[in-house]
């Protein structure tokens, strides 16, 4: 199912990593402190949201890989752009964050997304086959030498 939507998305699947940045820059925008959602006030603890960076950059990061893919970028050159990509924007992200109320730029956060991206970059070997056909490019649909 997942290689369907991906084989149609083509080329367009460089809106999901775009996508994924826009989530996590509003949700970096949100200000710190306490909130109300429904009626009940909560405040998120912050070892749970440095925490959170790592599954979010590993999203990302598998978000970029797919969208690389698809363009034909072979899958040890994809994995590399896509932790450098996510890197990069989550760095720029924390300097966003200095900017927002109660928030703070942290050095640790950058470590976290650079390790949850690391971890997407780690494991998509396996689970590349999810997104595409083994052994073919999205883009083309022929065989490549240069995939694992």
């Amino acid at each position: 199912m997942l290689r369907n939507l991906i084989a149609r998305l083509g080329r367009r699947t460089i809106f999901l990593p775009l996508g994924g940045m826009g989530v996590i820059f509003l949700l970096s925008s949100i200000p710190g402190g306490r909130h109300e959602l429904l009626g009940y006030e909560f405040q998120l603890a912050p070892d749970l949201g440095n925490i959170l960076h790592l599954p979010a950059y590993a999203a990302l990061a598998t978000l970029w890989m797919i969208a690389l893919g698809s363009r034909g970028v072979p899958a040890r050159r994809a994995a590399l752009l896509a932790c450098v990509y996510a890197t990069l924007f989550g760095a720029a992200d924390e300097v966003h964050q200095s900017f927002v109320p109660l928030r703070c730029m942290d050095a640790r956060d950058v470590l976290a997304n650079l390790l949850g991206a690391l971890a997407a970059a780690l494991v998509w070997p396996w689970t590349r086959s999810l997104f595409f056909e083994p052994g073919r490019t999205a883009e083309r649909g022929i065989t490549t030498r240069q995939e694992e």
